[in-house]
């Protein structure tokens, strides 16, 4: 009650209201009005940060752009100077034979740390001593079966023919085969310097010191003129012929000294592997690794890289 002794003034306006009733607006038909700063805050915040984020995104993908293209850039002129230096540099062409060029042969390019241009020079005269060898191992074998000679009955016409044919075809074939399964890989371990150039040049000239042995041997059935040749065409009364003899005693001593020159070469090749990785054990552990890579894979992967020019680099 008012203390004026009036009715009680409703505080809540001019007619009776509920107190609890929610829908009620203490200020008329106006009603209550927040400040706007405060109108869903939640809301208002999370609109501003979808709009910074969306442009730091946009500045994020256009540096990112940028930067491609900056790569991009250098990718193109570093290649631009790499095809400009392969164009300098000089490039390999064939030039051997000079007939008819099928590899690039040039022993001035081969380093001459530790005798590896000599020795490489010393093979090539080697070769080219060889197919003279081979020459005369032919005509040796000529002479020996058409000279006229006393009657041999160890030997008839057929191992005659077989002589020759086998002399001859030693002469066409084992000039090109002593150049690429001997002097190349000598040639070629000798430039290169990695292990499995040594390793062919090792199979090389292996083959190369027992081909020799043979020729010393002499096994005329099989195309060499040597030292049982010698024995068989032996001058003794009417038998034998004393020029077969002679040619076949001849060529023995020839073969002999190639096969102390193939020794030589492959003694001095042990060296310069040795001096070039230290230890002959490089070609153990490289045979290991083969192994466990795949032995049919390597033997390829080396046969390949031996013949057509292959990596330069050191192993």
């Amino acid at each position: 009650m008012s203390i004026n002794g009036n009715q009680p003034n409703n505080p809540y306006g001019e007619s009776d209201v509920d107190p609890y009733d929610y829908d009620y607006q203490p200020y008329g038909n106006q009603g209550y009005q927040p400040p706007t700063a405060f109108v869903n805050p939640t809301i208002q915040t999370a609109n501003v940060n979808i709009e910074t984020n969306g442009a730091i995104g946009d500045e994020a993908l256009r540096l990112k752009a940028m930067e491609l293209a900056r790569r991009e850039q250098d990718l193109e002129k570093r290649e631009k100077l790499i095809t400009d230096r392969e164009e300098q540099l000089p490039q390999s062409k064939k030039n051997w034979p000079k007939c008819y060029p099928i590899v690039h042969h040039s022993i001035g390019e081969v380093p001459e740390e530790f005798m590896r241009r000599k020795l490489a020079y010393v093979g090539y005269i080697g070769w080219m001593a060889f197919v003279a060898c081979l020459a005369c191992n032919m005509i040796a074998a000529y002479i020996t079966c058409f000279y006229p000679s006393g009657e041999l009955k160890r030997v008839d016409l057929i191992d005659k023919i077989q002589y020759l044919i086998m002399s001859t075809i030693q002469f066409v074939i084992g000039s090109l085969a002593h150049f690429f399964l001997s002097y190349w890989t000598l040639y070629k371990a000798m430039e290169v310097g990695n292990v499995p150039r040594f390793v062919l040049f090792f199979v090389g000239y292996g083959a190369a010191i027992l081909y020799a042995a043979l020729g010393v041997a002499g096994l005329f059935t099989y195309g060499f003129s040597g030292v049982y040749t010698a024995v068989v065409f032996f001058p003794q009364g009417t038998n034998g012929s004393i020029p077969g003899f002679v040619c076949n005693l001849i060529m023995g001593v020839v073969w002999f000294c190639f096969l102390i020159l193939f020794l030589a070469i492959f003694i001095l090749g042990i060296k310069i592997f040795r001096a070039l990785k230290g230890s002959v054990n490089a070609i153990k552990e490289y045979a290991t690794e083969q192994v466990n890579a795949g032995v049919g894979t390597a033997v390829s992967s080396v046969v390949k890289g031996a013949f057509t020019g292959g990596s330069n680099q050191n192993v």
